[in-house]
């Protein structure tokens, strides 16, 4: 692929993003992502077969975020309650940086695509598994108490950290407006969880 390719398939990309976050999926024609990118819209065919295509390319582009997230805490130098909070930070970091990754998120859950089961769970997938590696290893090692399961550990853990960001559009304005106030509320959201989960010295 040239420069000129590499610059066409680039815009179709940072257009199609912006409109299926904006509308979804089914609203957004190929013209109208042709027209944003300033291309000929038989390049969304030459580069991503189609429509579907190109949409399954924007999912991969921003979930691959995630990936790179928990490849970022798959690492056996921390503890595991210390990558349970750099996972949390990780996350927030996510939200801040592409505001466009709750609509996926919200688009998918409320009107799924084939993408749900090719790109989303496919990601989620893998978060869910290292995750869920990690909560059983510091079952193990002693740093979480025996009785947590894993699975739904796991599931609270996600949950915990990124409604926050989902739910914003909702309870953005009854939060107390201060510096910092994403770091703030996932701090505290991680600490509530790693003491829910971390065992006692007396256990």
């Amino acid at each position: 692929m040239d420069d000129m390719e590499k610059d066409s398939s680039a815009k179709l990309l940072e257009a199609a993003s912006k409109l299926f976050a904006e509308r979804g999926f089914a609203a957004v024609s190929i013209r109208e992502v042709a027209e944003a990118a300033s291309v000929n819209s038989a390049l969304i065919s030459y580069h991503f077969g189609g429509k579907e295509g190109l949409y399954s390319a924007v999912l991969e582009m921003h979930l691959s975020k995630v990936a790179s997230t928990i490849a970022a805490i798959d690492d056996q130098n921390l503890t595991p309650l210390d990558r349970i909070k750099k996972f949390g930070l990780g996350v927030m970091g996510i939200h801040r940086r592409f505001p466009y990754f709750r609509r996926y998120l919200y688009g998918e859950l409320s009107n799924p695509t084939t993408c749900l089961e090719t790109v989303v769970k496919k990601h989620f997938g893998r978060a869910y598994q290292v995750l869920h590696a990690i909560l059983q290893e510091g079952i193990e090692c002693g740093q979480i108490r025996a009785g947590i399961d894993p699975a739904f550990a796991t599931i609270a853990l996600v949950g915990i950290v990124n409604f926050y960001f989902i739910g914003e559009p909702i309870f953005g304005g009854m939060l107390p407006s201060v510096p910092d106030r994403d770091e703030k509320h996932v701090l505290q959201a991680l600490d509530i969880f790693i003491h829910g989960v971390r065992r006692n010295q007396h256990e």
